[in-house]
This record gives structure tokens, C-alpha cells and sequence, in this order.
């Protein structure tokens, strides 16, 4: 009798070997879903932040572009010569003596 005893105690504490190991591999498995989830989302924050980046550097060099044009006329606006074209063009201004012609397309 007593070495049945003892066979059924071995099958019971493998039976619960099994059951923990399962339990186990369950929680494993499900912190190995939840971790991926979280690896997902993760990735597409960082995705729409890098298209945001990208839109971004790209708007920050047109805006350069136009600073260093902006100050390239304005060095150039110091320049008397320039001051004078600028005025005979835009606002039809003559040097004495000279005489201005509009030419304009006419209208229909």
C-alpha cells in the first residue's frame, strides 16, 4: 500500500508541475502580446512623428531661402546705384532731362 501511496504522490505533484508550467506559459504569453502592442503603437507614433520631421526641415529651408534672399536685397538696398534703378523702374522716376514713356497694352 504504501508504494501506492507514493505513485500517486508523484503523479499529483507532476499533474501541478503541468498546471504551473502552463499558468506560466499563458503569462508569458500574454506580457509577449501586450509588449508587441505596445512595440506597434510605438512604431507608428514614431513613423507620423518622422513624416512631421521631414515636412518640418523642409519648411525650414524655404524660410532660410527667403531670410538669405531677403538679405541679400537688403545689402543690395544700400547700394545708391541700386536705390536709383529700383526708383526708375517701380515708381517711373526720370533723371533731369530724361523723358519717361508708358508703355502700356492698351485695353479693349
Amino acid at each position: 500500500m504504501a508504494q501506492v501511496k507514493k505513485t500517486t504522490k508523484n503523479t499529483n505533484t507532476a499533474v501541478g508541475a503541468r498546471r504551473r508550467m502552463r499558468l506560466l506559459m499563458i503569462a508569458v504569453f500574454c506580457v509577449m502580446i501586450w509588449a508587441g502592442v505596445t512595440v506597434w503603437d510605438q512604431m507608428d507614433y514614431l513613423n507620423e512623428k518622422s513624416v512631421k520631421l521631414e515636412e518640418l526641415e523642409a519648411r525650414l529651408a524655404e524660410v532660410s531661402k527667403l531670410n538669405e534672399e531677403a538679405r541679400k536685397e537688403l545689402a543690395r538696398l544700400n547700394d545708391p546705384e541700386y536705390q536709383e534703378e529700383k526708383a526708375r523702374k517701380n515708381f517711373q522716376v526720370a533723371r533731369e532731362g530724361e523723358i519717361v514713356f508708358d508703355v502700356s497694352s492698351p485695353s479693349p
